[in-house]
């Protein structure tokens, strides 16, 4: 005599991996963007004014470096740590870069990061806050373009967990640069002692 055996209760309980869990691929767009504006502030207040109160010099400060890393008559040699900081300073800046415009071409690249350091530069010179060096040029787009090959291997990387991880790796990784940028700098100024009279920010 054979056995009916009952039918198993339905489910209503279902199990998700946290690797399941996502959110809206706009969402993280969305957030991803707005951390690459703050970053983008912070970029632009670390190298025009190196985290000091915004100031404008006097027009007999201006020095144009035009050969890269070696002594001139207006400037000194690159010291290694620099070059190393203009080429982290811009790692960020590729990898946003590559995941907000993924379908232009390395040429796009190229030129938005190259040019966003070369009118870095620029404003440096018409302000009169810095010296204006090719050598820093060279470095930004180094490290932007540093930025942009490695940001297909970290989204195959982390987009197996989720979205949300991916974020934040993003954010720890663009806080943690920004943070030892900004180590370096005040260590830096510890150094100096009145190399300029800053002049109010004009409106």
């Amino acid at each position: 005599m054979s056995v009916i055996t009952p039918p198993k209760p339905a489910r209503t309980h279902v199990a998700y991996e946290p690797s399941t869990l996502t959110v809206p691929r706009s969402r993280v767009r969305y957030a991803l963007a707005t951390l690459f504006g703050v970053y983008l502030a912070i970029l632009i207040w670390t190298v025009l004014w190196e985290l000091e109160i915004p100031w404008i010099g006097h027009a007999s400060e201006r020095t144009l470096k035009l050969l890269p890393y070696i002594a001139t008559g207006s400037a000194g040699a690159n010291q290694p740590s620099e070059v190393m900081l203009n080429i982290a300073l811009f790692i960020p800046f590729g990898i946003y870069l590559r995941y907000l415009a993924p379908n232009w071409s390395g040429v796009w690249h190229l030129s938005i990061i190259a040019g966003t350091s070369l009118s870095f530069e620029a404003i440096q010179y018409l302000l009169a806050i810095g010296a204006t060096d090719t050598a820093d040029v060279i470095n930004n787009t180094l490290g932007g373009l540093i930025g942009v090959a490695l940001c297909p291997y970290i989204l195959r990387l982390f987009r197996r967990q989720n979205d949300v991880l991916l974020l934040r790796i993003m954010l720890i990784g663009t806080v943690v640069v920004l943070v030892l940028i900004t180590v370096y700098m005040f260590g830096s100024q510890l150094h100096q002692s009145g190399t300029h009279m800053p002049l109010p920010l004009s409106r």
